[in-house]
Order: C-alpha cells, then sequence, then structure tokens
C-alpha cells in the first residue's frame, strides 16, 4: 500500500533520512519546464502559470514564493480542452534510491460561496519509472455530486474522502519507486464550469524527505476600512503549524493591528507550540485608527525557528464621508447589434468639483462584486445634470440621440446585472442584487430582470440597499426600437430628479416620453395600457391640466408654458407621479 505524508502529520516517519537532497523541482518562477496541453488566460478561463495579478476572481495564500500553475473552465474560451494534461518527462533519478514526490495544491473559494467541483470532476498527478507504466500518486476530486468540496481522494474511485482543498496551499508528500528515470503526468479533468478551479505549485521528486518546520499563514485580508475619525472593520486570517522546534510569532505591521479570538489588538502575538503543533488559530487584523485620507497595504510577518517564514498581507483605506452628490438614476440593455447600447444613466445631486472620487463596478449573473472597474476622470459636474455611462458611443448616440458622456466596458450589463456606484472606494449606491441572477432558473430576485429593456428609479436616492419595488420596469423585450421613441416601452432618460421624483410608482411598467416635452406632446405607456387619469401641477401646486387618455394616445400640453411640471398619473386604482419639463 502506497504510503501518503501529509504536511500536518503529527506522525514520525523513521524510514526517512535526516538530510534530503532535491532531484526534481519546478515552483513556476521562471515559467514551466512541462509540456502542457495548451496555455490560455482571460482571467476567468484559463491553462497557466500566473502569480494572480491577472486571475481577478482567484485568492490563494501559502504559495512556493510568487507563481504558481492554475486551471479553471478549461472548455470555455480561450481554453478549448475539458481534459488537460502537464507532462514532465526523461527526469534523472539514477543515483537516488529512498524517493519521495511533494506538491503543493489548492482551491480558490468560489465566487457564490458555494463549491463547485461536480461528480465527474477531478485533477489526477501519476508517475512513470523507468517506462513501467503509469502508478497513481495522488487525486482530487469532488464530493461525489454537483457542486461539492474537492479534496484528496485517496482510494481513486472519483469521490473526495480526505483532506478538503482550500484557497491555503497544501502539501501532499508520498513515497515512490526508485530507477533510472521518471516521468510525471498531471491530468485535469472536467475542470469546466466557472468556479471549478485548481492551482498547483512547487512539484518535487526528493531524496531523503525529511519533514522540516513548516507554517501556513493566510489568506490575506483587505477591506480593512473606515471614514476618517472612525473605526476599521475587522478581517481575519489563519496560523498553523507542524514539525515546530520553537513558537510562531506574528508581527504586524506599522498601520495595521492583530489580536487573537479572546484577545485586545496588539502589534505582535506569539503561538505557543506544542509537541511541535500549533493547530489553526484565527487571527484578526483591523487598520489602525487615527489614521489619514490613504490607501494602506504591508505584510504581517509570520517567522518560527527553522520554518520559511510566511507573510499575510492586509489591505485597508480610509475614506473620506461620503458626500453622496451621485445616484444611480437608470440602466438599459439595448436592442441594437451586439445588444447595444448597455449602460447606465445616474443624475448629479450636489455641484461635484472633481468627479474622480466616484467609479463603478458590474456585477455580472449574480457573481458578486469585482469592486470598483471604471473610474470617472477629475471632471467637474453641475447639479441637476445626467451622467450617461455606455460601453460604446455609436450605438448609444444612434438609439438616444446625443452621444454618451463616458464610455467604459465595465458597463456590458444586461438585464440581469447589477451595478455599484462608488465614492472614495466605497460603495454608496447599488441597482440590482449583486449575488443574485434574476434570470437563472428558480432565481430568488426575478423581479429586477430587464434583459431587452430598462429600469429606472422612482424613489429618492442613493442606497446601498437595493428595493427592486423602488425601481419601474419596461419588462423584457420591451425596449426593441430601432430607437427609443419607437420601442413598446422607451426608456424615461433624464425623468429623475433628487428632489421632486419622491412619489413611488406602483404603476407596472410605467414610463413617459418624451421628458422633457420639446414637441407639445407626449406619451405614457405602462404594462396594461389601460385607460389613465392625468394631471398636471405647476409648481406652486396649481392644477394646469386635467383629462383621461387612452392607450396609445398622447397627451397635448402645446398650450402650457415651458417649465417644469409636477405630472399625477391615475391607472386602475394606482398612482405614478413624476417632475415632468416642458421646453
Amino acid at each position: 500500500m502506497k504510503k501518503l505524508y501529509f504536511l500536518l502529520s503529527t506522525i514520525l516517519i523513521t524510514s526517512l533520512s535526516f538530510g534530503q537532497t532535491t532531484v526534481f523541482q519546478e515552483s513556476f518562477e521562471t515559467g514551466n519546464s512541462a509540456t502542457v496541453s495548451e496555455d490560455c488566460n482571460d482571467g476567468y478561463d484559463f491553462f497557466t502559470v500566473s502569480d494572480g495579478s491577472d486571475l481577478p476572481g482567484t485568492d490563494l495564500s501559502n504559495m512556493d514564493g510568487t507563481f504558481f500553475f492554475a486551471a479553471q473552465d478549461t472548455d470555455g474560451a480561450p481554453c478549448t480542452m475539458a481534459i488537460e494534461t502537464m507532462e514532465f518527462t526523461g527526469i534523472d533519478i539514477s543515483t537516488y534510491s529512498n524517493l519521495s514526490f511533494a506538491v503543493l495544491v489548492a482551491e480558490d473559494d468560489s465566487s457564490d460561496g458555494n463549491e463547485d467541483w461536480d461528480a465527474d470532476t477531478n485533477v489526477l498527478i501519476e508517475v512513470n519509472v523507468d517506462g513501467a507504466g503509469y502508478t497513481n500518486m495522488f487525486q482530487f476530486s469532488g464530493g461525489g455530486a454537483t457542486n461539492t468540496e474537492p479534496g484528496l481522494d485517496t482510494n481513486f474511485d472519483g469521490t473526495a474522502d480526505s483532506t478538503p482543498l482550500t484557497s491555503v496551499f497544501t502539501e501532499f508528500v508520498g513515497a515512490m519507486t526508485s530507477g533510472n528515470s521518471a516521468d510525471i503526468r498531471i491530468t485535469f479533468t472536467n475542470l469546466n464550469a466557472g468556479d471549478e478551479d485548481i492551482a498547483i505549485d512547487n512539484i518535487r521528486i526528493i531524496d531523503g524527505f525529511t519533514v522540516s518546520p513548516s507554517i501556513i499563514a493566510g489568506p490575506a485580508v483587505s477591506g480593512l476600512n473606515y471614514v476618517v475619525g472612525g473605526t476599521s472593520s475587522e478581517g481575519t486570517f489563519t496560523v498553523e503549524g507542524a514539525n515546530l522546534t520553537n513558537n510562531i510569532v506574528l508581527t504586524a505591521p506599522s498601520d495595521f493591528e492583530i489580536r487573537e479570538d479572546a484577545g485586545s489588538f496588539v502589534a505582535s502575538i506569539t503561538l505557543t507550540q506544542s509537541g511541535g503543533i500549533v493547530n489553526s488559530q484565527t487571527i484578526h487584523a483591523r487598520l489602525k485608527s487615527g489614521l489619514a485620507v490613504n490607501s494602506y497595504s504591508a505584510d504581517v510577518d509570520v517567522t518560527s525557528t527553522g520554518a520559511a517564514p510566511k507573510t499575510v498581507t492586509l489591505s485597508g483605506n480610509v475614506f473620506n464621508p461620503a458626500t453622496n452628490a451621485l445616484v444611480i438614476t437608470g440602466a438599459y440593455d439595448g436592442p441594437l447589434p451586439t445588444g447595444t447600447p448597455k449602460g447606465i444613466e445616474l443624475y448629479v445631486i450636489q455641484d461635484i468639483a472633481d468627479l474622480s472620487i466616484f467609479g463603478l463596478g458590474s456585477a455580472n449573473n449574480g457573481g458578486g462584486s469585482d469592486g470598483q472597474e471604471f473610474t470617472f476622470p477629475a471632471d467637474a459636474a453641475t447639479a441637476g445634470s445626467y451622467i450617461y455611462v455606455s460601453t460604446e458611443a455609436p450605438n448609444f448616440t444612434t438609439f438616444f440621440g446625443f452621444a454618451p458622456t463616458y464610455t467604459d466596458g465595465a458597463m456590458g450589463i444586461n438585464g440581469d446585472d447589477a451595478v455599484e456606484l462608488f465614492e472614495s472606494g466605497q460603495v454608496i449606491d447599488v441597482f440590482g442584487t449583486i449575488d443574485c441572477d434574476p434570470n437563472d432558473t428558480g432565481s430568488a430576485c426575478p423581479e429586477w430582470e430587464h434583459t431587452d429593456g430598462w429600469a429606472y428609479r422612482n424613489t429618492v436616492g442613493p442606497s446601498t440597499t437595493f428595493l427592486h419595488t423602488e425601481w419601474d420596469y419596461s419588462g423584457v423585450g420591451n425596449l426593441d426600437g430601432a430607437t427609443n421613441g419607437p420601442s413598446t416601452s422607451p426608456f424615461p432618460i433624464g425623468t429623475y430628479d433628487g428632489l421632486l421624483s419622491t412619489v413611488k410608482s406602483s404603476i407596472e411598467g410605467f414610463a413617459v416620453y418624451p421628458n422633457p416635452v420639446n414637441n407639445g406632446e407626449f406619451s405614457i405607456s405602462s404594462f396594461n395600457n389601460a385607460t389613465k387619469q392625468i394631471q398636471i401641477f405647476d409648481m406652486l401646486g396649481k392644477q394646469v391640466y386635467s383629462n383621461v387618455v387612452k392607450a396609445n394616445e398622447n397627451v397635448q400640453v402645446s398650450n402650457l408654458n415651458t417649465g417644469i411640471y409636477i405630472l399625477k398619473v391615475l391607472e386602475e386604482g394606482k398612482t405614478a407621479t413624476r417632475k415632468l419639463v416642458i421646453q
């Protein structure tokens, strides 16, 4: 029976000598000496060497050095194969007789909090000595069902039954046969969906393997933020050690502080080893109070005599108080080629001297926040004006009749994607539920889907809490014209006002177009197209218009003076109120 030795084992393997020689090593710090089935990476589908900087959804720690090999969704473009391989051949082992195979393995936590390896997903590591045929070393499998936690599969039956894989690299070691030449083959099978991933590092063949003191620490902690004058949020990481000869000492960087579960925040912590072991300890971290407005990032040093030192990166921000001077008022998913125009409308509540303190991010398909992806330029913005951010300009201009204010790919949103508005790095407004896809089968949030349509705010904002009832919707497929006006339900562009548009609409699909009115008439649409009672009031509260209009009948206001009015609409006992601008 093949012997397996794991990093956290407390068993002394007496057959191993006290001196060891590295016969072969691939730690990916200078590339990859293996032959791989392909090399591909777009940040989300990948089979490649990486340091994590080009994998935006990946968060790993305890790797050897900086680089590692990572695989995820390997049959998704630009990758092309559901089964991928990595092979090292012709490794000279001829002068060694007490060989072991070692590898670091990790799996990034999924973005939605669920484990995502399926029953047919596995990664198999094999060794072939002197051409006698490949023999199994390690296999990592899912839990035998859909969306399960991956782990070590000791009997190679396709179901994990031992050490689970986490985002912290763990070393697996096993004895191997001696000979003259060795080949290593790693087969990645059906990592064919987002969040089905694995990472491998520091592949070694060792002669006379000895157990050395070792530390595991991580993952990195971010989001340790506070508003100037306040107190930082807290984050946690874990530390553990094995085969230790001394205690583990943690030293915080100067702008941060750390504590144990039951302790106070301090600059340094000592974890006492017992029998060479420090069991996993949760460490809390925060940014120190009283710091100036800035971004901060530094490492906690984790050390113990004879063990390779580890670091845990902490990062956070001290923000100015939010002005809440900008608000998301609408989102649109157009019908023109490539599904354009796509983007959002924002309303400027107060004069803004420097827009660059604001930014946007999209949360696609319920995948959670991607953080700030677009930062506004350092332009000024005037209270009462609108800002339009779209993926491109030509189709936006064709559809709406004017150019967008800004263009950026971050606003490539469909009618099932959420949007976050940031100020000084903190979220101040949100449209949609960032961790829920309204278009999924059995979705818990179907109410806000507007694919090939629009959503428009009907209450005062901004708000970090999304309520679907505070938005009006066109309905799926109803933004269907060659331009906005002829659509079944036109986008109610420029009709929000933070002071005047405060009454929540209870008429489903309610929209007014055009607004501002520039030709003496406008139309009102809703999902059921029933007869509507129309009232218009001037800013002194005097009623200046009253009429009943039928479905598809325009409201004639050519006899009203230019200015701002309040429009009140009653339909089958339901009411909607809007600001109406007549030019």
